[in-house]
């Protein structure tokens, strides 16, 4: 939910409140989104219709991005890292590190 709340305050305070601008990022992100349950053993619960979006049925790659996670159907993460490596070598000059949380 932190993170939701964060890039909803980052939308309002980015985006001309009149202009098309926010809600086409905020229907992008939110439209389709689903606060996820947890079962009494404290397993994530993921809708029907988030599984079928995703294609997945009776396998799942759960992936970290650092502050959240995406959950993916096993072959098309691996299409998918695939493809983000290659970017990722070719375009090195795109990461920038934090100093947020270092000591100096």
């Amino acid at each position: 939910m932190d993170r939701m709340e964060a890039l909803s305050a980052g939308i309002d305070e980015d985006f001309d409140p009149l202009g098309n601008d926010l809600d086409e990022f905020a229907n992008t992100i939110f439209a389709k989104s689903e606060q996820l349950g947890f079962d009494s053993e404290g397993r994530v619960m993921v809708s029907e219709k988030l599984l079928s979006h995703a294609g997945i049925s009776d396998q799942a790659a759960f992936v970290g991005r650092g502050a959240s996670f995406q959950i993916w159907e096993p072959d098309a993460f691996q299409a998918h890292q695939k493809e983000a490596q290659k970017n990722a070598k070719e375009n090195p000059q795109k990461l920038k590190l934090s100093r947020k949380g270092v000591e100096e």
